[in-house]
């Protein structure tokens, strides 16, 4: 515990006290007279206070004969108070204590009217003593305010009340602390928690409570309800107990021989809210205030004590608080307000003034100002209420939209469902179905309601298919849906060209495309004439006309007046063996009927047909004049 100054000009009635050099604990309590039961708000809370010095119990001392050391007590008065930690088992037959040499005096059991005390005390046990003129027959000794003796499990508690008219405020379960209400009407559990373990979490009851009122320990395992006596004999003042069942949180638990207490957030009408159970008090004002509950003995069980003084940070240091102090919650800010940024909880124990005044944020828009950082619109500002007229167009219903459909492929009319949708000549929608459609003539009911088909032209129902998860736009002309496009799942396509609609193609064999998209026939440049390697093969050399040229793997051949010289076949040269079927250009059989040679009765031989391989076979041996074009490898 920090060094604490009491103030005395502050504090009326409370003499100021200055902790010995070195010292660094120091423990205050209530005198009896204090009127505990009234609330806060009544005026019942302590202004008074008492220092109790600590010291402790020298190992030389004996069973019978205790020697102790306090620093800065240098005689013995009626009220002097002490905290001692003992060193020694004391005697089943009494003992005295010796505190800075100023005398052996016997000790007295508070709770049994002058006896000498004779219960065993274990080693490393806190004892309360308050010293009295009167005791010893006028020669002074020590009051005793036992507690629990853990080594002989000798009771020695000190009894609150055995008053019948304890009623709870809430049902409170097993071995719990229970603390004065805000209006002095009931005992307040310090948790609600219907745990029956010593280690699961527990937060705190948020009931406000007197933080100047009795607090008791129920030892019990029974449950008490809501609004019945919580059972005055199991009701103690000062007792040695275990702090998890009465709180409890992740990583918590004890420092033995450390001070323990009841964290709390004030408040205006004087009473108290519990927030948690600490062992430090704070280095700076937090708006808190910390009742002294007892001390830790080991990581889990502590000792309540009798009285509990309550304390707070004032900006300048620990002091008590009496309840009267103005100071209790944080002080103004005295810092700039933060600019707005990412959300975030904040670590200022300060608060904010009524008149504070945050920085333009600057990571947002600043204030808009016409034609400067807002374009105007026909030289019209967009700032302010009203309307601005744009010629063209109605302000009005929505144009686009989006539907979906699951309608079966082979189904004609696509169910679509569009959340809102107002058909209007002139809007677009677009539709994701999710199955392929096949059927030839699809159409589209919107809602139940609308309906219309897809066409493709003026008026036309073309066949129009797609692909599973495809998104298909089209425009309402009044009438039917007019297809504006296919976007299947994998990317967008276009619908198939025809005479009358505009859609995509292919690039096939002997075309090519460039990266700018244009499209050119393959090979190019000149034209180059093998007529003589034509005549050479077909051996018709001086019979007949023969033109051949080539531009890159294109042959042009044109015949006039050709007769075959082998019966019904023209063998054609090595190097100019076609890759495919050959494009008749012109032909015609030059007989008497003048018959047209069409491509099922020219075609191109294999060796399968019983004609050499690249050969070309004619149906009769005449006189023929055609003109083909045909690839080469």
């Amino acid at each position: 515990m920090p060094n604490i100054d009491l103030m005395g000009a502050t504090y009326p009635d409370v003499p100021a006290v200055t902790l010995p050099s070195g010292a660094t604990t120091a423990t205050f309590y209530y005198p009896d007279e204090i009127d505990y039961a009234s609330s806060p708000s009544s005026g019942g809370n302590a202004n008074r206070a008492n220092a109790i010095l600590y010291g402790t119990v020298d190992s030389t001392s004996t069973a019978t004969a205790f020697t102790a050391t306090v620093d800065g007590l240098t005689e013995l008065t009626d009220g002097t108070t002490v905290m001692l930690h003992n060193g020694v088992v004391t005697s089943a037959s009494g003992f005295t204590v010796n505190v800075n040499g100023l005398g052996a005096k016997p000790c007295y059991n508070n709770m049994t009217n002058a006896t000498r005390d004779t219960t065993i005390f274990n080693v490393s046990y806190t004892m309360l003593f308050v010293y009295s003129t009167a005791l010893d027959s006028g020669s002074g000794g020590w009051w005793i305010y036992r507690g629990y003796d853990g080594n002989t499990n000798t009771i020695g508690y000190q009894l609150r009340t055995n008053s019948g008219n304890l009623v709870a405020s809430d049902t409170g379960y097993r071995y719990r602390l229970w603390l004065t209400s805000a209006d002095g009407s009931r005992l307040v559990p310090i948790n609600t928690s219907t745990s029956t373990n010593a280690t699961s979490n527990r937060t705190l009851n948020t009931r406000p409570i007197d933080p100047f009122g009795p607090i008791v320990y129920r030892a019990t395992n029974g449950t008490c309800t809501a609004g019945t006596g919580i059972g005055a004999t199991a009701i103690w003042q000062q007792y040695t107990l275990n702090i998890g069942y009465s709180y409890m949180a992740s990583g918590f638990s004890l420092t033995a021989q450390d001070s323990v207490y009841l964290r709390c957030t004030p408040q205006t009408d004087g009473s108290a809210v519990m927030q948690d159970i600490v062992q430090t008090l704070p280095t700076s004002k937090d708006g808190k205030i910390y009742i002294h509950l007892g001390t830790a003995y080991n990581t889990t069980n502590m000792e309540l004590t009798i009285e509990h003084p309550v304390y707070w940070h004032d900006g300048t240091g620990i002091r008590l608080w009496t309840g009267a102090e103005s100071g209790g919650g944080p002080e103004p800010s005295s810092t700039a307000p933060a600019m707005d940024g990412t959300a975030a909880v904040g670590t200022a124990t300060t608060y904010a003034r009524a008149d504070h005044v945050h920085p333009t944020d600057t990571s947002r828009q600043a204030t808009l100002v016409s034609g400067t950082n807002i374009k105007t619109i026909n030289n019209e500002s967009l700032l302010g209420s009203g309307n601005i007229t744009i010629s063209g167009g109605s302000g009005g219903a929505k144009t686009t939209w989006y539907g979906t459909s699951n309608t079966a492929a082979s189904t004609a009319i696509k169910i679509v469902t569009c959340d809102g949708y107002a058909n209007e000549t002139g809007c677009i929608i677009g539709i994701l179905f999710s199955t392929a459609n096949t059927n030839t003539a699809p159409q589209l009911r919107i809602n139940n309601d609308v309906r219309g088909y897809i066409i493709t032209g003026a008026a036309e129902t073309s066949p129009i298919t797609w692909e599973a998860n495809s998104m298909v736009y089209v425009m309402f002309n009044g009438l039917d849906f007019q297809l504006i496009g296919i976007v299947p799942q994998g990317g967008a396509s276009l619908p198939i060209a025809t005479a009358s609609t505009l859609g995509g193609i292919k690039v096939g064999s002997g075309l090519s495309v460039t990266s700018d998209g244009t499209l050119s026939a393959s090979g190019g440049g000149s034209w180059t004439d093998v007529s003589a390697d034509f005549k050479d093969a077909l051996g018709v050399a001086g019979v007949g006309t023969v033109n051949a040229y080539t531009n890159g793997n294109t042959v042009w051949l044109s015949v006039l007046d050709l007769i075959p010289p082998s019966g019904t076949e023209i063998d054609l040269p090595s190097g100019y063996m076609p890759l495919s079927n050959m494009v008749f250009m012109a032909s015609r059989e030059s007989d008497a009927a003048m018959d047209d040679i069409t491509v099922s009765t020219c075609v191109l031989c294999t060796e399968a047909s019983g004609h050499p391989n690249g050969s070309l076979a004619l149906p009769e041996q005449y006189s023929y004049t055609f003109t083909i074009i045909y690839p080469i490898a």
